[in-house]
């Protein structure tokens, strides 16, 4: 009975964070920053991070500081994310009138 036990414990935490993943994933969905903070900061080794921060990202398009922006998608430019967050975030900045930051972050496009 032990060596059927063993693997089911160690599959928990794995489990344990697939579980913080998701319900981080959710906060960040709706806007919760205070649960999303809070969860996010224990998964921070967690393969499926950047994620987190995507859809966090993602929700927070219009407010968040353009260079925060910019260098998360710069560290994560080969990830299947990026290229529609660009172009949501850089379409935001446009439907706000951010001219500037438009031009500094989107030149020639």
């Amino acid at each position: 009975m032990l060596p059927l036990a063993l693997p089911a414990q160690q599959q928990q935490p794995e489990d344990s964070n697939l579980d913080q993943f998701k319900r981080a994933w959710q906060a960040a969905a709706r806007g919760d920053r205070t649960v999303f903070e809070r969860i996010k900061s224990g998964l921070s080794d967690y393969v499926l991070y950047p994620y987190l921060q995507y859809e966090d990202f993602r929700f927070r398009r219009a407010i968040v500081e353009p260079a925060e922006m910019a260098a998360f998608l710069a560290a994560h430019s080969d990830w299947a994310f990026a290229s529609g967050l660009r172009k949501a975030w850089l379409r935001t900045l446009g439907q706000n009138r951010r001219w500037d930051d438009l031009l500094l972050y989107a030149p020639g496009e």
